[in-house]
């Protein structure tokens, strides 16, 4: 029977596990700034592959994301009126309305407190002797926001892995969005290489996204979904031999 690996590598995820982010937040300002239902955003941010948020959380700059923004924002408007729904106008190019973009788009993550219980894993988790990594989808102006107001949390761990970073610029993919297994276990290799772990069997990756454990585990590395209950995490990690 081959050796089992003994973890030495934990890889977290941010949002939604550690810390909570609400969409709906900037949606809803959308809503009220332009006068048009909050749902004929939604594409453009988070259309595969060529919504707004894809380059922007593989590196885009915040300057060229805004300007991207405003772009497709213009298309909007007009294929609205071609359907008969007018869109509110504003002065794109003022200083004033990239200062209220930024501060709206910033309140997606910092309208909510870091979850405790998260702190007392990473806690365990150094204390059990693992390199622990945060290992994210992020754009440069949360991940910014992030490092500056939670440093408590970071100091707990060897670094937030983003997929925005110089060296990284990937991001965690979903193959039911039509990746292949390559490309989606991409972010995972980096992150690997990045944390000096010689095998996946030797990391546990923790993400409330069910796909993205499962795609770690086809690449011979373990992982665990996020349910909202530290409780049953701190068991999962215990059932891969870490003693919490």
């Amino acid at each position: 029977m081959p050796e089992v690996p003994v973890i030495t590598t934990a890889f977290i995820d941010w949002g939604r596990t550690i810390h909570h982010f609400a969409l709906d937040l900037w949606f809803n300002w959308l809503e009220r700034k332009f006068g048009v239902p909050r749902r004929h955003f939604w594409d453009m941010f988070s259309h595969n592959p060529n919504g707004l948020l894809y380059a922007y959380e593989c590196g885009q700059s915040t300057g060229v994301f805004f300007r991207r923004f405003k772009a497709a924002l213009n298309k909007l408007a007009a294929d609205l009126k071609r359907e008969g729904v007018e869109m509110i106008s504003w002065d794109l190019g003022s200083s004033e309305f990239y200062e209220e973009f930024l501060d709206n788009w910033i309140k997606i993550v910092s309208s909510f407190p870091d979850y405790p219980d998260a702190l007392t894993l990473l806690e365990k988790l150094k204390s059990a002797g693992l390199r622990v990594y945060i290992l994210s989808n992020t754009n440069p102006a949360h991940l910014a926001w992030t490092k500056k107001s939670s440093r408590d949390l970071l100091r707990l761990v060897d670094r937030f892995i983003a997929s925005c970073d110089s060296d990284v610029r990937c991001r965690k993919v979903r193959i039911s969005e039509g990746m292949r297994f390559s490309d989606a276990t991409r972010i995972y290799r980096k992150a690997l290489v990045i944390a000096r772990c010689d095998h996946p069997g030797k990391a546990v990756l923790l993400d409330d996204v069910f796909d993205f454990p499962v795609i770690f585990r086809g690449m011979g590395g373990n992982g665990i979904q996020f349910t909202g209950c530290w409780t049953k995490v701190e068991a999962e990690f215990s059932y891969f031999g870490i003693k919490l």
